[in-house]
């Protein structure tokens, strides 16, 4: 008979108990961790009205044959983090607009994007001054007087 405790007889020495408990203890972690980064970074993707949203293709496509009717064409060119630079080029019967409505549209973050009109400096050139974009792929969106052209802006 002897009076000392044994030191490997608890169920905790045993790896395949921690094999099996730690499992479900991992799962649990992990689905902790993707809750919490799934309600802090909300992405916005789906739309509730997206079959209004597919209707309106075909408006945009008649927006754009419309910019390429009139020969518009658009190039961006950034300064610095919060001015951007539109030269727009059109057939010469074309009167340019006094200003444009410029949408910036991240392309995976929707809440991030931004709408400003961009004033005409001089003839074909518009500035206009926005708040810094985060850096990523924008789609940059130029409208006017019923017609649309797309380009993309990388930061």
């Amino acid at each position: 008979m002897s009076g000392g405790k044994q030191t490997g007889s608890g169920p905790w020495r045993i790896p395949v108990i921690w094999l099996i408990a730690g499992i479900p203890a991992v799962s649990v972690v992990v689905g902790v961790v993707l809750l919490a980064l799934s309600i802090a970074h909300y992405d916005g993707l789906v739309a509730d009205d997206y079959y209004k949203q597919g209707m309106g293709i075909n408006q945009s496509m008649e927006r754009t044959a419309r910019a390429r009717e009139l020969g518009i064409d658009a190039s961006l060119r950034s300064f610095g983090d919060s001015l951007i630079e539109i030269r727009l080029s059109s057939n010469p019967e074309y009167t340019q607009p006094g200003e444009l409505r410029v949408s910036f549209r991240h392309a995976t973050r929707s809440g991030f994007d931004q709408a400003i009109m961009a004033a005409n400096l001089d003839q074909g050139i518009y500035r206009l001054y926005l708040p810094p974009l985060p850096p990523g792929k924008w789609h940059v969106e130029i409208t006017a007087d019923g017609w649309k052209v797309n380009r993309i802006l990388n930061r």
